[in-house]
């Protein structure tokens, strides 16, 4: 119990320190990411030994006897099953490596696959939408602003349930909702709504890119399902055919619009690879960063 609640210390003065009180997000920093992902690790093996043990969220209070001294010892634990399913949110989003294609990157964390494999998704995911339905259902009933507020006040204590990367989505559906310009859909949850908004900003981003560099969207589309690695990309020369539609003249300038620097000839086509492997591989990246990163253009 004392190495759970020190463990658990450690990791909130983490967060604290990096501003995420909260818990809402990872510390930006590779350092304090790491420290987390140590704290974490020894908080699950010491839990994982606690629930043999008898250990459950539902005691906070414990006695235990002293082996050597046959003293009744008392202790309390600081872990709630909120704050635990919170961190493992917070632990699954560790990347598995630090960075995309390039050769810069940090060391990935030490992350241990018997902790990460412990799927608290569904739980979270239910969490959230009792509270997205609560508000939902104060829009589409007309209720006043006070009660709306209320709502949208306990979804947003439910956050840090979410994945970080969809809190911002979440957001733009609240808004769209509210204002009248997201459409209610009887039966939808909260991930449907988030799913859709995915799927929206996919394609958005997918049309670019074909557009940008003169290449078969629908082809483009299908590569990136497949979900490939960097190592099976260019199975079957798949990669290699939709690098042969690229138009260089149209990529330069598609180059030069997006990272604000002028491109040489000779690096375009280098570039323009690297940018449609890490579009491919991260499932459809962010067209204009993902460019300026490949050309260092801070």
């Amino acid at each position: 119990m004392q190495i759970i609640n020190n463990s658990l210390d450690s990791i909130i003065q983490v967060f604290k320190a990096a501003g995420i009180g909260d818990l809402s997000r990872l510390p930006d920093s590779h350092d304090a990411r790491a420290m987390f992902c140590k704290q974490f690790n020894i908080l699950g093996r010491a839990l994982r030994a606690a629930k043999v043990q008898g250990f459950t969220f539902d005691q906070v209070h414990y006695e235990c006897v002293d082996f050597l001294t046959g003293e009744l010892l008392m202790a309390d634990c600081k872990l709630t099953e909120e704050i635990y399913d919170t961190l493992m949110t917070r632990y699954n989003e560790l990347p598995r490596s630090e960075g995309g294609m390039r050769g810069d990157r940090a060391l990935p964390f030490d992350i241990d696959p018997t902790l990460a494999t412990l799927d608290t998704t569904r739980v979270d995911r239910d969490y959230v939408n009792q509270f997205f339905q609560n508000f939902v259902a104060s829009v589409n009933e007309g209720k006043g602003e006070d009660q709306i507020n209320a709502a949208l006040n306990d979804l947003h204590s439910a956050y840090p349930h979410l994945a970080a990367a969809d809190q911002p989505i979440v957001d733009r559906v609240v808004s769209g909702i509210w204002d009248g310009t997201r459409e209610i859909h009887v039966g939808w949850t909260c991930t449907d709504y988030v799913n859709h908004v995915k799927e929206e900003d996919f394609r958005a981003r997918l049309s670019a890119a074909a557009s940008r560099f003169g290449v078969d969207a629908e082809k483009l589309s299908k590569l990136v399902k497949l979900h490939p690695t960097a190592e099976s990309i260019n199975e079957y020369g798949r990669f290699d055919d939709i690098m042969d539609e690229v138009d260089p003249a149209q990529a330069k300038q598609a180059l030069a619009q997006l990272s604000g620097i002028k491109v040489r000839g000779k690096d375009v086509m280098r570039t323009v690879d690297a940018v449609l492997r890490r579009f491919v591989i991260e499932g459809g990246c962010d067209l204009a960063a993902t460019v300026k990163d490949e050309l260092d253009v801070s």
